[in-house]
């Protein structure tokens, strides 16, 4: 039997797999909604008035690390219900009422084509076109667009949605235009 030294072994092995095709790409984040404590979007409405979504807490539910984000329009219309995103959907957990566990809804889907829709604790939601959203923030496209209440009288709401970013623009049109632009992100080096 003849002995090949261990060294000679591992030098083939290093240069097979050397030559080998990279058939995979590097680790990236792909969570549609950078979800992380600290992390935080400030927004300016059209009066000027400056408001400030931020992640504040974290928990457990089936399963799921949800987060909780208050303080700007997003947080006002989440009303204290827990998120969680995957690489294309944005969940809330409606935990206000009195449910037992408490339900998931999808809330924003961005494999979603353009005219589906399905409900949410909002109402129904429409996939619309994709658009370039320019705000004090920058020029972002594309930017995917969903809305609820699209076809109510009690009015509007209008998101634009950037994955890795989250929500650059709120168009609310209820008994008075509301918009909310993105002028600032901050996120942690270790956002999710």
């Amino acid at each position: 039997m003849k002995r090949t030294p261990i060294p000679a072994v591992l030098a083939l092995l290093g240069l097979s797999f050397a030559c080998a095709p990279h058939t995979s790409e590097p680790a990236k984040d792909h969570r549609l909604l950078p979800l992380s404590l600290g992390n935080s979007w400030t927004y300016v409405d059209q009066r000027g008035i400056e408001s400030v979504d931020e992640v504040v807490s974290s928990r457990l539910i089936n399963d799921d690390v949800v987060f909780h984000i208050q303080g700007g329009p997003l947080g006002e219309l989440l009303r204290g219900n827990p998120v969680y995103s995957d690489e294309d959907r944005l969940y809330v957990y409606n935990v206000n009422r009195s449910l037992t566990p408490p339900e998931e809804f999808l809330v924003f889907d961005l494999s979603a084509e353009p005219g589906a829709t399905w409900q949410s604790p909002w109402g129904r939601v429409e996939r619309l076109d994709d658009r370039t959203v320019e705000t004090p923030a920058g020029k972002f496209a594309p930017v995917a667009m969903f809305c609820t209440g699209c076809n109510t009288a009690d009015g509007r709401t209008e998101f634009g949605l950037v994955p890795g970013v989250g929500f650059v623009v709120q168009d609310r049109i209820w008994f008075a235009p509301n918009t909310f632009d993105l002028i600032e992100i901050s996120l942690r080096e270790d956002s999710d």
